[in-house]
């Protein structure tokens, strides 16, 4: 995602910095300061802050660096704690992916000679068939494959809803970041997002789709999101909270 205003701040407790983003907010009526579960640091700004923002929102940080500190310990606690779970365990505890404003059940088998998935219009399964020694490397190929054949058209079809034009729509494997978008219009999306429930995964393309307007995050970015998704609080709160945890696995 883009436009966001940066500054870093020392952490005492570690002797390390780190990079706080500054996000200017409609919804925030005082500054918030956020850590993600992948460990992103965030400080949101009221979209009619009188001053310099971000070094307003530099001084709210270092007045709360004791909590900080406390909170990106539990970050690296939990990640610690799933650092051995793979995307095999993960589907294989919650095997669904969103295609189109359905839910299907991935099925994980065997193959003799080569990998392979279908995914079939008027099934609610989608078979993923692995061969080699290393699973989890193969399912992450596949799974980005079939992410590949179901977010682009995805994205072209919400942009022509709303009227949006955009460049080369790509899937990749990120590791901080469910998307991003290019001033030229190119938008990318993190392959895992299919694993979202589709409208939270609708939301992620929303909010790519909605930098092609408005290349920061500014009240006016927030508006047109919100006039696209009315629960756009609601699902950018569980991507935050609920769902940021899928970014440590994978």
């Amino acid at each position: 995602m883009t436009g966001e205003e940066t500054f870093e701040i020392k952490l005492p407790a570690s002797d390390t910095r780190v990079s706080v983003q500054v996000v200017r907010s409609s919804r925030s009526r005082r500054m918030i300061l956020r850590v993600a579960a992948n460990g992103e640091i965030t400080v949101s700004v009221p979209r009619f802050f009188a001053g310099n923002a971000l070094e307003e929102a530099r001084l709210f940080a270092l007045r709360n660096l004791d909590w900080l500190d406390a909170r990106l310990a539990k970050v690296a606690e939990r990640k610690r704690e799933n650092i051995a779970m793979t995307l095999t365990d993960y589907l294989r505890q919650h095997p669904e992916i969103s295609v189109g404003d359905s839910v299907k059940k991935i099925v994980i088998g065997e193959a003799p000679l080569s990998s392979f998935y279908v995914l079939q219009e008027g099934s609610d399964v989608v078979p993923v068939m692995l061969c080699g020694e290393n699973p989890d490397d193969e399912l992450k190929y596949v799974c980005r494959e079939i992410a590949q054949k179901i977010l682009p058209p995805r994205v072209r079809e919400l942009a022509a809803q709303h009227g949006v034009s955009v460049g080369k729509v790509s899937v990749r494997a990120q590791k901080s970041r469910w998307g991003s978008c290019t001033a030229s219009g190119d938008i990318s999306l993190n392959y895992v997002t299919i694993f979202l429930p589709p409208e939270i995964r609708d939301h992620v393309i929303l909010h790519e789709l909605a930098h092609r307007l408005h290349m920061n995050h500014s009240g006016r970015f927030w508006g047109l999101l919100n006039s696209w998704d009315a629960q756009t609080a609601r699902h950018d709160d569980a991507l935050t909270r609920t769902w940021g945890k899928i970014l440590m696995h994978f």
